[in-house]
Order: C-alpha cells, then sequence, then structure tokens
C-alpha cells in the first residue's frame, strides 16, 4: 500500500461547523466524567457497546446482553464465533484504555495488539480475570475448561489478544509463529501496510483531533492494513 490516503482539499465550508459542535460535545463530556462518581460503570458499559459496534460494523450481531454473560463466564447458550470475536475486540479496548494515552499507536503498543511475540497461557489469562472477579480457581475448574469443546479457539484468541506480556515485563520477545499459508495469504506484508497506516497518522497530527480519528478510521476500514483484524 502506498502513502496514507488523506484528502488534500476538505470542504471546510461544510464540516467545520458541525465538526467544532462535536469536537465541543466531546469535550464537555470529558469534563463531565472527570468528575462524575459513574465514569468507571460509564467506560465499562462505553466498552461493551463499542465492542459490540465493531462487530456489527463488520454485519454480525451480537447483543450486548451476550457479550456482558459471556465476560462475566455466565453464559446462557454455547456462544458463537461472533461473540468470542466480540470478547476479544471488548479485552483489546480494556488493553488500550488501561495503558499510556500514545501506548496503542506506538511501535511497542501496535506489535503487542497485533499479537507479535510471546503471552502466557490461556489458564494464566482466565485465572487472572478470576482473580479480579472474586472468583475462586481450582485444579478440577482448570480441567473443566480443557472439556470444553470451544477451549481451543478461546485459547486462540488469548494467545492473539493478550500477547507480549512477557515483553511489558521487560522479558525477551520471540519470534512471530509461521502462519498457515492455507489461511493467511503469505503476501499481504502487514508491516507495509501497517508502515503506511502509521505514516498517515503521523501526517494527520495538524488536523483537528475528531477529523484526524475519522480519516485514519476509514483509511483502515478500507484497506486493514493486518489480515483477519476484528
Amino acid at each position: 500500500m502506498g502513502e496514507q490516503a488523506i484528502p488534500d482539499l476538505i470542504p471546510w465550508d461544510k464540516i467545520s461547523g458541525p465538526l467544532a459542535a462535536a469536537e465541543d460535545a466531546l469535550a464537555r463530556l470529558d469534563e463531565r466524567l472527570r468528575s462524575s462518581p459513574i465514569v468507571e460503570g460509564w467506560i465499562s458499559r462505553t466498552h461493551f457497546q463499542d465492542a459490540c459496534a465493531s462487530l456489527w460494523l463488520a454485519g454480525e450481531l451480537v447483543t450486548l446482553e451476550d457479550l456482558v454473560l459471556h465476560d462475566a463466564r455466565m453464559d446462557v447458550r454455547s456462544p458463537t464465533h461472533e461473540l468470542t470475536r466480540a470478547q476479544a475486540a471488548l479485552r483489546t479496548r480494556r488493553r488500550i484504555a488501561g495503558g499510556a494515552p500514545d501506548w496503542a499507536m506506538s511501535a511497542e503498543g501496535l506489535a503487542i495488539l497485533r499479537g507479535d511475540g510471546d503471552s502466557k497461557s490461556a489458564d494464566a489469562t482466565r485465572a487472572d480475570e478470576a482473580a479480579k472477579r472474586g472468583e475462586a480457581t481450582t485444579p478440577d475448574s482448570a480441567g473443566a475448561a480443557g472439556a470444553d469443546p470451544l477451549a481451543e479457539e478461546l485459547a486462540a484468541l488469548d494467545r492473539a489478544f493478550e500477547s507480549n506480556n512477557r515483553f511489558l515485563a521487560g522479558g525477551p520477545a520471540v519470534a512471530r509463529p509461521v502462519r498457515d499459508p492455507l489461511i493467511y495469504d503469505p503476501d499481504w506484508e502487514d508491516g507495509e501496510k501497517l508502515a503506511a497506516w502509521r505514516s498517515g497518522a503521523a501526517a494527520s497530527q495538524s488536523d483537528p483531533p475528531l477529523l484526524a480519528a475519522a480519516l485514519l478510521w476509514d483509511a483502515w476500514e478500507t484497506n486493514p492494513p493486518l489480515e483477519g483484524q476484528v
């Protein structure tokens, strides 16, 4: 992919008013949330809503209720493939929100989010999540999880989206595993596409933040840098 395509001529007479109003509304919302007692709950609900929306944009229906129950390990039915993808998007949003403001756009952050490097096991990841919820993790429960017919798929998602924890902790980086050419396109060139997208992100620093975000999101969706993205 060539250089990031950002329009040279922007019809400011048409978008300047709505853009200024949108940025003002976001700034006011941010200030209200800063001192609100419900800010943590609002952020958590927003993560769930946006995770569902990311699948809706891809043409897949995932309800908010199903994602909440799946995240709490209280599914009322067998999880679908779309639901596990929404859960992966939810975990990614939480990881980005928990990092520094510029972490996700840095080379280190992008490498971790795209799945490069080593990660802790799926069982350890689930144990950490259970500990955060105050649940007990026992050998019997671990064995039951291993017997789950969806365990292999969930483990793959854990490796992809909960990756490179050793690198975060200062451990040595691990080479990215070779992907099956029957599933992935060997000529996709993730690195070059992502580098071109990042150059567009750097070039958009002088644009209004909301406009820059919209342009970069559109560029990502129009020509995805990563193969098999959520």
